[in-house]
């Protein structure tokens, strides 16, 4: 009985062994497919009127009357307020707004002495830009007008870069403006994501993971798994873009799935 036990026990091993060898490993796949891939530059900007003028007295005197309040719409040539000054100058008692916009940062009161040159207010633009700073490395990727993608908040505005300048005070870098119909719904201040498109393609591309460090991917067939060579073009943070390689569907391993 003790003997047969024994007997029961060594064929019972050696059918898990056997299991063991013959079971094919489980993988991780995903399938060649077509997809968008977008080669972009991601930056930060941040939100500021197009335009800014100031507004400052062309002679010092006292204020006299003011005619306009912080926040108005003002617009170019309308009277902001009236100095008392000497009576040989009376043609520059009334300060007036420079440009059309929106009155900011108004001081002007009845009584207050004010300087020449002194600014009292600024008038700004109903329109916003967007400024950010870009790697010296990446200047010859972009260009006057190139479309940009402002995002804020979960929601994008549509831009495109009206001036590409060397950034004061900043070491290697370049300053780009974007400008927009889209940004004025903007609070100037704001910190913004800023994507400048680059390149896109359509066509069959597999996740990043799946192509090897010898430039192949592997891919599950009738006849096991192969390895195939790639030709590889456009990548974004997913996804790479396959110029040569196995059709759309066939199935390729990321990985070893999990037990």
């Amino acid at each position: 009985m003790k003997m047969g036990l024994t007997i029961l026990a060594a064929l019972a091993l050696c059918a898990g062994l056997v299991f063991t060898a013959e079971r094919e490993p489980e993988y991780e796949l995903t399938a060649v497919e077509v997809r968008d891939i977008a080669e972009e530059i991601e930056i930060v900007g941040s939100v500021d009127y197009a335009q800014t003028h100031v507004v400052a007295p062309a002679l010092s005197g006292t204020v006299a009357r003011v005619f306009a309040q912080e926040g108005d719409r003002v617009t170019a040539g309308q009277a902001l307020l009236e100095l008392e000054t000497a009576e040989a100058a009376l043609a520059l008692c009334t300060i007036t707004a420079p440009e059309d916009g929106i009155l900011q940062s108004f001081s002007a009161q009845v009584g207050r002495s004010v300087l020449t040159g002194a600014e009292v207010g600024r008038v700004v633009s109903a329109e916003k830009a967007v400024t950010a700073l870009l790697p010296e490395s990446l200047r010859e990727d972009v260009a006057l007008d190139m479309a940009a993608e402002v995002a804020r908040s979960g929601r994008t505005y549509s831009a495109r870069i009206s001036a590409i300048d060397a950034a004061p005070g900043a070491a290697a870098q370049y300053a780009l403006r974007l400008e927009g119909g889209g940004l004025a719904a903007l609070e100037a201040g704001m910190q913004v994501e800023v994507s400048l498109l680059l390149k896109e393609a359509s066509g069959p591309s597999v996740p990043l993971q799946a192509v090897q460090g010898d430039g192949t991917i592997r891919c599950l067939t009738e006849q096991g798994v192969v390895c195939v060579p790639v030709t590889t073009g456009l990548c974004d943070a997913l996804y790479v873009q396959l110029l040569s390689g196995p059709p759309v569907g066939t199935q390729v391993i990321l990985g070893e799935a999990e037990a």
